[in-house]
């Protein structure tokens, strides 16, 4: 494999890699977006259809290799993003009574 893209690789893996508790890897699909270049996520979905179809055209189970998550967000981001929005006045629309 060329250096540069090995180094490249090493950089990807220290960047998004991780491990569960019991050692194994894996790579959250959202993390890895932007390093391969999708700046947006509707667009990376398609990528990984298609690598998923790939999968299974190959006769390998796409669960194996692609698996659905959630990930947890703090909460108070949300509320309080959720009150600003609730709380901003609502202006009046020049020429409507109200």
């Amino acid at each position: 494999m060329d250096k540069t893209l090995q180094t490249l690789q090493h950089n990807l893996e220290i960047a998004v890699q991780r491990a569960d508790a019991d050692g194994i890897e894996f790579w959250f699909a959202r993390d890895l977006q932007t390093h391969l270049g999708y700046t947006r996520w509707e667009n990376f979905q398609i990528a990984i259809k298609r690598a998923m179809e790939s999968c299974e055209a190959n006769k390998h189970k796409a669960f194996d290799h692609f698996r659905g998550a959630t990930k947890m967000i703090e909460l108070a981001v949300l509320i309080s993003a959720k009150l600003m929005i609730l709380c901003s006045p609502v202006m009046p629309v020049k020429g409507n009574k109200t």
